[in-house]
């Protein structure tokens, strides 16, 4: 199994190969966009026989930020997005709508991601 500083680096490595990245918040100053931060999301599984453990899989959540007037351009990137990460053997598990970031004025597309447990 993989320690979270492993999770973290081959997360950011395939992300960054696609667009500027950075781990848990955006730079507030002096960056262009596209771009698109991560982090780690803490998730609790319930084994059988009622014991309660840790998960072994982190969950990792990636914002990517874009330009209102260029919606196809971030539409290609996500979807490289998801191509980078189901090639790391994680699936989508929810994302929410498209939303302004009032502070950036930037469209802000969020996806939710595990590892497959097989």
């Amino acid at each position: 199994m993989m320690t979270e500083a492993q999770l973290t680096a081959e997360i950011y490595n395939a992300i960054e190969s696609i667009v500027p990245t950075f781990w848990i918040s955006r730079p507030t100053q002096g960056q262009t966009f596209p771009l698109a931060v991560y982090k780690m999301i803490d998730v609790d599984n319930s084994y059988s026989f009622g014991i309660n453990r840790e998960a072994e899989e982190r969950m990792f959540q990636i914002d990517l930020y874009i330009d209102p007037s260029e919606q196809v351009s971030g539409e290609n990137l996500y979807d490289s997005i998801k191509t980078a990460m189901e090639s790391l053997d994680y699936r989508l598990t929810g994302s929410q709508a498209d939303f302004l970031d009032s502070d950036t004025n930037k469209v802000i597309k969020t996806s939710r991601w595990e590892r497959f447990n097989v």
